[in-house]
């Protein structure tokens, strides 16, 4: 294929694919940003870190952003390549289809390696980034104090620290829920000193009460009685005080772990690279089938690259006056539906091994592209063809 084709067919899909991938990703973060906004606001996260935290979830759609960019791009790139005879005109200089498929296999490769390094390297960095900035957002809460009218919650502890008033000093409530039992601490006034470089501080508690209370079973008739005042209330577990103690002052040192851990890198697969994930990197751990998934869903979703091109090309094949409206919707729900078998297979391998869990998508991916490829070298007169002129 000459080079002036080339240029300009990869230009004209690469910019396309780009705006694709934009679209994508500004839909996903608006349907994101309530989560986002939730989980920053019950870690008293600042508006930078909520930016952050929202930067850092663009990398989860990636995988499946760039096939689908690439299945629209490449069809819509060659679609209008075709209805303006170009398609037509190298036919007649003896460049078959496939050639383009050596292009469009050449495409699906590079956005396969994008793929690989995004979700491989990027991805997981920035899962575990994000887990960072919102253990970082407790650690600034406590160092700066806990400020009255709020509601912190720290691992099975949540603090509420009452407005100061004229008339009254600060009052501190402090819940905690152990077992089937639960504890409520009322001061009257207290300080946190901290945390300091070796991770500990110090808590001043005075003239307070702590009161444990354990949960209590309802009675049929109470239950009853409660559910036709009160329709959501049936079901609630009710709570007994069943000890009380009063001290005067209270001074105790804490650790931050006691409030909240922070795990190291990797303990969920999704913050582990690609090397972690085979037992290799610097957070391997023992490869189990949440490994082989993991590891084989981020490779069937590089897959999908690879097959984006050829199923843009058999949408092209079967796009015409009649089908063109839906040439295009139908070739991305093909997609999304080889995502879908793509995922089953793995799930059903990936308690074998990592290798099984590994192998059965590209099995799988090497027939799809086999037989697509075998039926566009047979298509070639319909792929060259136009089909949307009336002459």
């Amino acid at each position: 294929m000459p080079r002036l084709y080339v240029v300009k067919f990869l230009t004209r899909v690469l910019v396309q694919a780009a705006l694709v991938v934009l679209l994508i990703e500004a839909i996903f973060m608006t349907e994101k940003l309530n989560d986002v906004l939730r989980s920053a606001l019950a870690q008293n996260a600042s508006f930078e870190t909520i930016f952050a935290l929202l930067f850092l979830r663009a990398p989860e759609v990636f995988g499946l952003a760039i096939p689908l960019a690439l299945l629209v791009a490449v069809y819509r790139v060659t679609l209008r390549f075709r209805e303006d005879r170009e398609l037509l005109i190298l036919s007649g200089m003896g460049i078959g289809s496939y050639k383009f498929l050596w292009l469009a296999v050449g495409i699906g490769l590079a956005a396969q390696i994008l793929s690989l390094v995004i979700s491989g390297i990027v991805s997981p960095a920035a899962v575990f980034a994000q887990r960072q900035l919102l253990f970082d957002s407790h650690y600034v809460a406590l160092r700066g104090g806990i400020s009255a009218g709020q509601f912190y919650g720290f691992g099975q502890y949540t603090v509420f620290a009452r407005p100061n008033t004229k008339s009254d000093t600060r009052r501190l409530f402090l819940h905690r829920a152990v077992g089937d039992d639960e504890q409520a601490v009322i001061a009257k006034q207290a300080s946190l000193e901290g945390p300091r470089d070796d991770g500990t501080m110090t808590l001043h508690l005075q003239d307070f009460t702590s009161t444990w209370f354990a949960s209590i079973a309802k009675p049929a008739e109470v239950e009853a009685a409660a559910s036709e005042h009160c329709a959501k209330c049936s079901g609630i577990t009710s709570f007994e005080p069943v000890s009380s103690t009063q001290v005067g002052n209270l001074t105790q040192e804490l650790e931050v772990n006691e409030l909240f851990a922070f795990d190291p890198r990797g303990s969920h697969p999704s913050e582990r690279t690609f090397l972690d994930l085979v037992g290799m990197g610097a957070a391997a751990v023992r490869p189990g089938p949440n490994d082989a998934y993991e590891l084989g869903r981020r490779i069937s979703r590089s897959l999908l690259c690879l097959l984006a091109p050829l199923i843009a090309g058999i949408a092209i094949v079967f796009t015409n006056r009649t089908t063109h409206v839906a040439a295009l919707p139908v070739a991305c729900a093909l997609l999304m539906c080889v995502d879908l078998l793509f995922g089953v297979l793995v799930e059903q391998t990936a308690g074998f091994g990592l290798l099984t869990g590994i192998l059965s998508p590209i099995i799988a991916s090497l027939a799809i592209l086999a037989v697509s490829a075998k039926w566009l070298l047979l298509a070639q007169n319909a792929l060259v063809k136009p089909g949307l002129s009336r002459a």
